[in-house]
């Protein structure tokens, strides 16, 4: 084989790689980040904040779901907890290994040292108003961690211990950056379905 040959063998080589890499070495819809095993995930956060004009008390829900969670069970997050904030509901989407990664984040911050419940228990009317009380001094501050078999729901309010208190509060902290760089607002149109609020992010803490 001559000089000639070899240079271009290897161009084309070259090219085939340049090729692979930029498609993240998979075709058709497969996604590159997110390898088999993880699953259907969620993370959701679910708390109170004042509205900016009126210093109201404001309930909010924001969840983050996996890829896989998406294609499995569509768009709904499958929380009764979504329902307690009507109007001020944020979502969002990250690959599965990313939402299990920042689960695992969370497990390091201590929370499967926190008191739990099945997330499926929730009251959404009780919790919303617990949430809009004004007499309320501590209102409801709600962390749900799920898959599509089961989800179970930390709330501060039934941290007992200073110790647990601590680390809710440490893992509160990971879940609001968390939902800072994934979600977006999302309003219900008559039709029932979840639309983008143009021009809105999250709201402030």
């Amino acid at each position: 084989m001559n000089l000639r040959s070899i240079a271009s063998r290897l161009a084309v080589l070259g090219l085939a790689a340049a090729l692979v890499s930029s498609c993240g070495g998979t075709s058709g819809s497969v996604r590159p980040e997110d390898p088999p095993g993880e699953g259907p995930l969620k993370i959701s956060y679910f708390r109170t904040n004042p509205e900016p004009k009126t210093k109201r008390p404001e309930p909010t829900y924001k969840v983050v779901m996996s890829y896989s969670w998406q294609q499995v069970l569509g768009e709904t997050p499958r929380d009764p907890l979504s329902k307690a904030a009507p109007g001020k509901v944020f979502k969002g989407s990250a690959a599965d290994v990313v939402i299990a990664r920042y689960i695992s984040r969370l497990k390091g911050a201590g929370l499967d040292q926190l008191e739990s419940h099945n997330a499926d228990d929730a009251n959404p009317v009780a919790i919303y108003q617990q949430a809009i009380s004004p007499v309320e001094r501590d209102h409801p501050r709600i962390i749900t961690v799920g898959t599509d078999k089961s989800a179970r729901s930390y709330s501060f309010k039934d941290q007992q211990t200073e110790e647990k208190s601590r680390a809710f509060i440490a893992c509160e902290k990971l879940v609001s950056a968390i939902m800072d760089g994934h979600v977006v607002l999302v309003t219900i149109d008559k039709s029932g379905s979840d639309t983008p609020s143009p021009g809105k992010t999250t709201p402030d803490k």
